[in-house]
């Protein structure tokens, strides 16, 4: 239930064209009592724009994805 109200988080801001960018543990808040889950901190969010370039140094780092630990500026929400 907790990964089906992710996924459903990081899709409707990527509907909007932003990227959390910093999705790690400390950043759900999990109720057991109601079994919900909400995705905080957005201090890292950014819309993205095609063409703009990002930084490949922002996340976590052991919760950082493949492409921005080699240094990716380029990319999407589907990093």
């Amino acid at each position: 239930l907790y990964m089906y109200q992710l996924f459903r988080s990081l899709a409707y801001i990527h509907s909007l064209g932003i990227c959390h960018r910093d999705i790690k543990p400390q950043n759900l808040l999990l109720d057991p009592e109601t079994g919900v889950l909400k995705l905080c901190d957005f201090g890292s969010a950014k819309h993205l724009i095609r063409g703009e370039p990002n930084v490949s140094y922002i996340c976590s780092r052991y919760y950082r994805a493949p492409e921005l630990i080699f240094g990716a500026i380029d990319y999407t929400t589907k990093i």
